[in-house]
């Protein structure tokens, strides 16, 4: 059974300086600067850094998937493009969730694709 409750920055052991593992956090959301949190991550590896980079690598995956599909699409339907539109706007509510949750030093899922990052990176270190 997965454990999807709420955890604190505090509640991690080896955390030497909150405030970094804080900014590793913010920038796991932020798009292409993902590779910049994971290469803090290699020098600082704590359970809230890998839960917060976990996450956004499968928010930066779910965004260039639906930008991949939404190109498709756009060449065959280019109105039923439009739908896309609404699906980046999730993908911008979610990153902005995962920023605040970061940013606040919890290890909350994000909704929708917070569990899939546990199954789909189970051996992401």
């Amino acid at each position: 059974m997965e454990n999807t409750e709420e955890k604190t920055l505090n509640e991690n052991t080896g955390a030497a300086n909150p405030n970094d593992d804080k900014l590793i956090g913010i920038l796991s959301y932020l798009g292409i600067l993902w590779i910049v949190a994971y290469i803090l991550y290699g020098s600082k590896k704590t359970d809230y850094n890998l839960f917060h980079v976990k996450q956004g690598l499968v928010l930066l995956i779910a965004y260039a998937a639906t930008w991949v599909v939404a190109f498709i699409v756009a060449m065959i339907l280019p109105l039923l493009s439009l739908l896309f539109s609404l699906v980046y706007i999730l993908l911008f509510v979610l990153m902005i969730i995962g920023i605040i949750n970061a940013a606040n030093g919890t290890q909350k899922p994000l909704p929708i694709i917070g569990t899939m990052s546990e199954s789909m990176l189970k051996n992401f270190k």
